[in-house]
């Protein structure tokens, strides 16, 4: 084929594409009900939600803030029902179609059902891309970390200073960067300072320091002060490791505090023990405002996760992950949960060819809702699919690519199998 039978070919098939008035009553139609279902389904929810809760309510409860609560709490619930909403809108617009025996007029003008859902399928595309890359991450889980913050305030009385106060941590043990274990007595979000702090870093040199230096002849005594307390600690906190681990040092301080500008903690009022290089002495070092290599973990490694990694947005999602990982704890479902807010909103495309797909316009009575039931079916037998998958790779059976896929693979086959088989 010559390039100009190439370019001709290009030109024809964009022209099939202009926009005409039989697209913008589709697609007038599809968002419409695309819009009206979500609204209404949202409101059903926040209704029930809001019965259900009618007997946990505190005395005096601020009815603005209960308002704000379920408004908020109602925004995050739209983007979790919208394949529902997808689905219905698709489904109803082009049954209704179907019905009324439109399709098979627009058809018989020689326009397929492809074309005739071109532009809603484009529309929901570029939606979906939309949604991802800002509207989720800039407004829907920032709104949804507010409903917590309301949720607090409604119905455990906080107000605007204590809520600053619910990242704060307390009496906790964690596994850090560097081979470390943090033991703290407690940590403030707001001042970013660690208070009454323990470091324990396994089999590792540390840098020289000019500090005051004590070397001591090793003794029993001492060995057990530099083990005092810690197989018990972290046998109390879960905190697992090999037996034939060795420490390399401890470090106790009264406070650390985080420079902003260094990136480092700074720690106060404290003393470092660790052996000597040939194992026969007692190194004792005495610091004031004093760091170290290798204490590296930033401040929100130690705050408190209050609320759920579904109000995260991806930045605290991915840290969340990080420490996760860091710290020895599961990280695998968090990881296929943070994926599937990419692979969930993908539904939205699938879910339309499928609605598309089980059109037959042969039929002399096209139900509503017999296309319904068969594409709700296939949705839920999805999210079945979907559910196992982030179960599974929480449990670590599958990866968590494949938990927060695979659901979405499912549908995306039996989708475009059912969109290629339409009959046009």
């Amino acid at each position: 084929m010559k390039i100009e039978e190439i370019k001709s070919f290009i030109k024809e098939k964009i022209k099939l594409l202009k926009w005409t008035a039989l697209d913008s009553y589709i697609v007038k139609n599809f968002f419409l009900y695309l819009i009206g279902s979500l609204i209404f389904f949202v409101i059903i929810y926040e209704l029930v939600q809001f019965f259900n809760e009618i007997r946990y309510l505190p005395k005096n409860v601020d009815g603005f803030g209960l308002f704000l609560f379920h408004l908020y709490d109602g925004i995050y619930w739209l983007n979790i029902f919208q394949p529902f909403s997808f689905l219905f809108a698709t489904v109803y617009v082009f049954s209704r179609m179907a019905h009324l025996k439109e399709l098979v007029a627009i058809v018989s003008t020689g326009t397929s059902i492809y074309r005739a859902s071109f532009y809603v399928i484009l529309s929901t595309i570029f939606y979906y891309f939309l949604l991802i890359i800002f509207i989720q991450n800039s407004i829907i889980l920032p709104i949804y970390q507010q409903r917590w913050i309301i949720w607090q305030k409604v119905f455990h009385g906080y107000n605007d200073e204590s809520i600053k106060s619910l990242k704060n941590n307390e009496r906790f043990s964690i596994y850090g960067g560097n081979n470390v274990i943090y033991i703290v007595d407690f940590y403030n979000s707001l001042t970013k300072e660690l208070h009454k702090i323990t470091v324990v870093k396994f089999d590792s040199p540390i840098s020289n320091l000019n500090t005051k230096k004590e070397e001591i002849d090793l003794k029993q005594e001492d060995f057990e002060w530099l083990m005092t307390n810690i197989n018990k600690i972290m046998t109390e906190k879960g905190l697992s490791y090999p037996e034939n681990i060795k420490i390399g040092l401890r470090l106790d301080a009264d406070r650390a505090i985080w420079d902003n500008e260094k990136k480092r903690w700074i720690l106060n009022q404290g003393t470092l023990r660790y052996i000597g290089e040939k194992g026969d002495s007692f190194q004792v070092i005495y610091f004031t405002n004093e760091t170290f290599d290798f204490i590296t973990d930033p401040p929100y490694y130690f705050e408190k996760v209050w609320y759920p990694p579904d109000a995260m947005t991806y930045e605290e999602n991915l840290k969340y992950i990080e420490k996760l990982k860091k710290s020895r704890y599961e990280y695998r479902g968090a990881l296929a949960n943070f994926y599937s807010k990419f692979t969930y909103p993908l539904g939205f495309v699938l879910i339309i060819l499928a609605g598309i797909g089980i059109i037959d316009m042969s039929k002399r009575k096209n139900s509503f809702i017999v296309n319904l039931m068969f594409s709700m079916s296939l949705f839920v037998i999805y999210y079945l699919f979907y559910a196992i998958g982030i179960s599974l790779a929480d449990k670590g059976d599958v990866s968590p690519f494949f938990g927060a896929f695979g659901g979405t693979m499912f549908l995306g086959l039996i989708s475009i199998m059912l969109f290629l088989n339409t009959k046009t």
